[in-house]
This record gives structure tokens, sequence and C-alpha cells, in this order.
């Protein structure tokens, strides 16, 4: 991870002042941001990135200031509406013969600025999607796992018609397999793995084969999983008979709360429609999976945690 002394803020924005630019961003006239009232307006703008504009206005100053080198703007290169662009890029995931007219650029103008912002937000993961340096000692299961199958386009085999290991149950088609851990008692997510086949490797051979148990091991913790994550008892605890009904209670409340972040990311035009970019298709939504988390972190920062764990016990 390359580092350097952290910089101020070149741009600096209000939030409010994002909120202008992306409603005109979003062909909304004066006069109709004028007389709707602020919650449509933050919904307007909610509906064409993903965040509102107060996340809005964290990550771009995060581009500007972060330690981590390969994420932080070039100051020739830092554009509020270029950055909007690529939120509403991975958002929308509309075509580019559909945002052309909206954004009056030519494609080729817009792919470049919307493939480096893209990388750039995915590059503050080494910030946002950390592996804490230590658990409170009186904690055994810190973490929720589970993974997320994304739809793509057939990639094309070069015998068949469809690459069977490329198949997802879960979605029913061709699609690519990411693994989550989100901290049970802080809205953050500290582990992202992937993309793996949903052919050749099940939820529960990722975690025991690429990494997340031998890091649980290492720290001496469990995480909880569904029935799927069976047969490593030292290192994920499942639903089983001999539960109390406060910890089936509590196992079903962190199942609940790890999918209310998966619905977060599957809000995403990108992650929830068939992802279309070739070629280096897993390479570039690999890309947009990341920069989604980063900006879903962001967003369970900056005002929509996930639900507390411990509230009714």
């Amino acid at each position: 991870m390359d580092c350097d002394t952290l910089q101020a803020p070149s741009v600096i924005l209000t939030a409010k002042e994002i909120l202008d630019i992306g409603l005109k961003l979003a062909r909304c006239s004066e006069g109709r941001i004028n007389r709707a009232k602020r919650s449509t307006n933050v919904g307007r703008f909610k509906d064409h990135c993903g965040c509102n504009q107060f996340v809005a206005a964290h990550i771009f100053e995060d581009l500007q200031t972060t330690p981590i080198e390969s994420a932080r703007l070039d100051r020739n290169k830092m554009s509020i509406t270029y950055c909007l662009q690529a939120l509403y890029f991975v958002y929308v995931y509309e075509v580019e013969k559909r945002r052309e007219p909206i954004f009056d650029l030519s494609p080729k103008t817009m792919r470049k600025w919307v493939w480096y912002y893209v990388k750039k937000i995915q590059a503050l993961k080494h910030q946002k999607i950390v592996w804490p340096p230590s658990f409170p000692a009186s904690d055994i299961w810190v973490v929720s796992v589970d993974c997320a199958d994304c739809p793509i386009e057939e990639i094309e085999h070069p015998i068949y018609s469809q690459d069977k290991d490329l198949f997802s149950f879960k979605i029913n088609g061709a699609g690519l397999r990411y693994e989550y851990g989100v901290d049970l008692f802080s809205s953050r997510v500290i582990w992202m793995n992937g993309p793996f086949k949903p052919g050749v490797y099940n939820d529960n051979q990722i975690f025991d084969l690429k990494g997340l148990r031998n890091q649980l091991e290492s720290v001496g913790k469990k995480a909880l999983g569904d029935k799927i994550y069976n047969g490593h008892p030292d290192q994920c605890s499942t639903f089983n008979a001999v539960d109390s009904e406060a910890v089936r209670t509590f196992k079903a409340r962190v199942q609940m709360r790890h999918e209310q972040f998966n619905n977060y990311v599957k809000e995403f035009g990108c992650l929830n429609t068939p992802f279309r970019h070739k070629p280096d298709e897993v390479e570039k939504h690999k890309i947009c999976f990341e920069a989604v988390t980063v900006i879903c972190q962001h967003r369970m920062e900056h005002g929509e945690p996930l639900f507390d764990l411990m509230a009714g016990f």
C-alpha cells in the first residue's frame, strides 16, 4: 500500500453545492429544483448517484486527501462533475448512447473520466475496507460472512455456447461470486474477496480455501454464517439444534443484518444487471464491485448504518 503525506483538499465544496451540481447534471431545471421540497431534491440526487450529497461530498474529499497514492486524485483532474458521472455510471448503469445526451459529452470522453474516477474510488478500499488490528478479547464472534453473486453476460467459451463454471444457481445464469465479511458490532465491511466462478467454488469452499478461515484462525475468532458454512466449528458458527432461544435469535439477526448490507450493494445497476463490459469483463467487474463497496461503506458511515444487533437484548 503506497502512502504519502496527508494533504488538504484542493477543491472544497459543500453538500448543498454538490446537490445543486448533481441535480443540474441530471437535467433538472432551476425552476423544478426551486419548486421541489428539499427531501424531493435529495431523493432525485440519490436516484441518479446511489448516495446523498453528503456521502458524495465525503467521497470527493477522501479522493483528494487519502494517503493512498493510487486513490488520490491528480490535482489537474479534480472535477466533481466527472466524479458524479462515475457515481451515476455504477448506480444507473445505462449504455453510453443514453448517457451521451444527458451529460453532453462524447462517448470517448465519458469513458475516459468514468473509468478514471471509478478506479480511484475502488483504490479507496485500502483505506475503507480494512481488517482491524485487534478485536475485543471478550468477543468470540466478530464478523458475519456470506457471498453475493452478480450477473454478467456470458463469456465466450472455446468449445461450448455457455461456460458452466460461471453458472450461478442463485441468479440462474452466468455470474461472479464475491465474499463479504461485515463487522458484527460496527457498520463496517472488514473483508472483501473475489471474484470467483460460482460453478467452481461454493460459499463454503471460498471461506475454507481463499483466506478468511485462516484469517480468523490466526486471531482466534469466529465468523457467523448460514448452514452452508458447516464444517469449520472453530472458525465459523452456524445454526444448530443446541442453540438457546437467545442465541438463535441473535444468529437470525446477524443474517438479516448481513442481508441489509447485501441489499445496499445490489441497488447498484452495474451489479444487479448483466455486466456487459468486454474485453476484460472480469477485471472491470471487480473494479466496479469494489468501488460500489467503498461507496456503500461511505453510506454506512454517513447516515445509513446497519441496524444494531444488540438492540432489544
